[in-house]
């Protein structure tokens, strides 16, 4: 008998998919304020060797997901990432610990298994339009997935996401709308453009779907011969979390495991500012109902770490594991090292050290994330400069006029700071306007080309 779906909250609510009329409630349970929906099949799969044997992504999938839904699969060859045994942590009080890989994905993230399935049902409900609020992870992959198929992309940010990431989604022809003030603005946008343009959701806060892709990390681990006594997964909204744990909940309902693995989230809390967007968690759009039920139900906890502590994450897991990880990767291993390792532990490593500069410079030199951050803050603010003079060629802008297209990354003395030293460097030049004195600033020829240099290395990164 093939499944279907329902979804569910955690208050126990129920509703087939036919309930739904649009889009817009598929994220929040109409019965219950505020709280999330998840997807879960019913009934339950009861092909217990699927999920015994290692299989592709999609192969996983068809045993979850009716037929119907996904007439169109499109695959990049996500799935299936490592189980690394760790090299240097193994016999810490007594435990052994190991690492799920999920930089190996196409786009060097875990959010690659749930782009694959969000995109081949936009196609497989006939869409033309993806619309995704993402800090870069996410907005990366459903760009990358929706290449080359007929649908276009726009990619909703917060303002200052990582130049790596951002190349990414630039680089896959997605549309990328960045002018937020924060996530929260830009889930609002996206969600209410979605809507007006009836196009397809593909924000993962806001389509179950991704979590129900994400189970597939917990199949492979299992599939690979691992049953681990705990799961460290670095969390924000907490969806990621929930449908890890959901997915090893799924093995143990049909008898594929006897007991789910204690799930510990290793978050940053405001009380230690950070600049790890993905560790930020969203006001308005938390998942933390599903991050609270997963961790109450697994019997696990959350762990609090701070940027210091993924700062020496990030160096030890590259000089000792041979492991070059993003800060919220690195953020798990560092809840794993304050907490201690239980008899088996789970590293979860959602991504890659290459698609955050900031990573780059705390490794290269031997730093932390507060001069990383600095260092990474004034190149993109000298890049956006040159960026502003180089498109508006010959005409000039004045230093107030870069300022205001500025002023929400930075001050106005910092604009003619970096003003000053673009000039020392002969990559700008001045010249008065007229009699009042006012100066305007061009773009050199050796500017454009540290401009062009400066967005190829950003391609490679």
């Amino acid at each position: 008998m093939e499944s279907g779906l329902i979804f569910k909250c955690v208050n126990g609510h129920e509703f087939l998919m036919s309930d739904f009329q649009d889009i817009n409630p598929l994220y929040q349970c109409p019965d219950c304020e505020h709280s999330s929906l998840f997807l879960e099949c019913d009934p339950m799969p009861r092909e217990s060797n699927l999920f015994l044997e290692r299989h592709s992504f999609w192969e996983y999938m068809e045993g979850l997901i009716p037929s119907h839904l996904i007439k169109n699969q499109i695959s990049l060859g996500e799935g299936d990432t490592p189980l690394i045994r760790s090299r240097s942590a193994n016999g810490i009080r007594g435990g052994d610990v190991y690492f799920k890989d999920e930089a190996i994905n196409p786009t060097n993230s875990y959010r690659d298994r749930a782009a694959a399935l969000l995109v081949s049902h936009a196609l497989s409900c006939g869409s033309k339009t993806l619309f995704s609020a993402s800090d870069g992870n996410m907005g990366a992959s459903i760009a990358a997935y929706a290449a080359g198929t007929t649908l276009s992309c726009k990619i909703y940010s917060a303002r200052g996401m990582d130049v790596g990431k951002k190349s990414q989604i630039l680089a896959f022809g997605a549309i990328l709308l960045e002018k937020h003030s924060d996530m929260n603005e830009a889930i609002r946008r996206c969600l209410k453009e979605q809507i007006m343009e009836d196009g397809y959701q593909a924000t993962a806060e806001l389509n179950p779907f991704s979590m129900l892709a994400q189970n597939t990390i917990a199949f492979e681990v299992i599939a690979s011969g691992m049953v681990p006594e705990e799961v460290y997964v670095p969390t924000g909204n907490g969806g990621t979390l929930f449908s890890i744990w959901q997915g090893f909940q799924i093995l143990k309902e049909i008898g594929s495991i006897d007991k789910v693995p204690r799930m510990i989230a290793a978050r940053i809390t405001e009380k230690s500012p950070t600049k790890i967007i993905p560790l930020k968690e969203s006001t308005e759009y938390s998942q933390r109902d599903l991050l609270e039920h997963a961790i109450g139900e697994s019997g696990g906890i959350m762990i609090d770490v701070t940027e210091h502590e993924i700062s020496e994450a990030i160096s030890k897991l590259a000089r000792t594991e041979g492991l070059f990880v993003e800060p919220a990767s690195a953020a798990a291993f560092a809840a794993m090292e304050k907490h201690g390792p239980g008899k088996t532990s789970l590293i979860i490593l959602t991504g890659s050290g290459l698609k955050a500069p900031i990573v780059i410079e705390t490794i290269a030199n031997k730093d932390n994330f507060y001069t990383a951050s600095k260092f990474q803050k004034k190149m993109n603010l000298r890049i956006r400069i040159l960026e502003q003079l180089d498109n508006i060629g010959d005409s000039g802008l004045h230093g107030y006029g870069i300022y205001r297209n500025l002023k929400n990354y930075c001050s106005k003395q910092a604009v003619y700071q970096h003003l000053k030293k673009l000039e020392e460097k002969a990559f700008i030049v001045n010249y008065e306007l007229d009699e009042s004195g006012r100066k305007l600033y061009n773009i050199t020829k050796q500017g454009k080309e540290v401009l062009a240099l400066l967005k190829k290395l950003i391609e490679l990164l």
